[in-house]
């Protein structure tokens, strides 16, 4: 019987992110303290760039989402209201909320062809003096082809650079970190993600002043609640077993149920379905989800080698898909022709 392949249902849960969940929803000690917290930090650190130990060191502050992480990072900035922030048009709600609730002005740049990332000549002709934060999405985990480009442009023109790989990134995939202190990383290990603890992000940067209002407002959120964090450890804990089951009917009837009984977090929130940011994702990122990234974190090479078959299978039946086979994406991108439909 063939896997399930779903990003709703997160390809890279197993039955052993069962077991870690339930270990933990019966582990008091799992919810205390920092060490996987620190662990994790430490991992993010170390494996987005190549060159780490030639490169500045990169300061880490976790939070319980990626939009709560960016709209706490554009307050950390001090980004006067009215001013614009560069986004591309091939985005989410989860990066526009935060910049519209903060009182900023997206900026909507086109996008390539070949790797659904900012197009540097778009940004060119739409840039005016009240950009001050661009955002630059590795959309499904794609390296942006013109990313030194866009890197240079906004050195040249002092704008900060959010490197966007909430998608997804591939380990070690960039040689460094930009030679600049406007700049930071941003990474999230939702469900659909390359890691997931079912929520989560982090920033990192280079700017230790930066890093350390980061730290200061990341200590003053409050808790995430309880119900939730339990909520989280359910959905990985049934999680293998519906996918599992689901040929068979019985996966998809524990699957309606569990959106029926709202047993799981949803990812979007009606709020944001609406428009709206959310500030109900504003929390501390809990140490007991942690455990569970940093648990999977230690079967990253497996989970690669997953992902790879996968793409490679993709890439067999959709041979104009837009990758290499050997390129291990958590998303597959697939381009449509122009329909003929008038």
């Amino acid at each position: 019987m063939k896997p399930l392949i779903s990003l709703d249902l997160a390809n890279q849960e197993t039955f052993q992110d069962s077991k870690y969940a339930l270990q933990a929803l019966f582990s008091p000690q799992k919810w205390e303290g920092d060490s996987a917290l620190s662990s994790v930090k430490h991992f993010v650190a170390q494996s987005v760039y190549i060159t780490v130990s030639q490169s500045p060191e990169m300061h880490t502050s976790l939070y319980f989402s990626g939009r709560a992480a960016l709209r706490i990072l554009l307050s950390a900035l001090h980004v006067p209201t009215g001013s614009v922030v560069a986004i591309q048009g091939f985005t989410c709600a989860a990066v526009a909320l935060p910049i519209v609730s903060m009182g900023l002005k997206p900026l909507y740049i086109d996008i390539n062809q070949d790797d659904f990332s900012m197009n540097i000549d778009d940004l060119k002709r739409k840039y005016r003096e009240n950009v001050t934060v661009l955002i630059l999405q590795h959309s499904f985990g794609i390296v942006p082809a013109k990313r030194d480009e866009i890197i240079q442009f906004c050195k040249d023109h002092h704008i900060f650079l959010i490197e966007d790989m909430a998608h997804g990134y591939i380990p070690h995939s960039l040689q460094s970190p930009p030679d600049t202190l406007n700049y930071c990383a941003l990474l999230a290990f939702g469900r659909s993600k390359l890691l997931s603890s079912v929520f989560g992000s982090a920033v990192l940067t280079p700017n230790k002043a930066l890093s350390d209002v980061l730290e200061n407002a990341q200590k003053e959120l409050p808790n995430a609640p309880k119900s939730l964090v339990y909520r989280c450890l359910l959905y990985k804990m049934l999680l293998p077993t519906i996918k599992y089951t689901y040929p068979l009917f019985i996966g998809r009837i524990l699957h309606r149920l569990s959106i029926m009984t709202k047993l799981f977090p949803r990812e979007i929130s009606s709020v944001e379905v609406a428009g709206q940011y959310d500030k109900n994702y504003e929390y501390k990122y809990p140490e007991v989800l942690a455990f569970t990234l940093h648990e999977q974190i230690r079967r990253l090479p497996i989970l690669l080698e997953t992902i790879q078959a996968a793409v490679g299978e993709y890439k067999t039946h959709l041979p104009q898909g837009m990758t290499s086979p050997t390129t291990p994406l958590n998303r597959f991108p697939y381009l449509l022709p122009k329909s003929s439909a008038k």
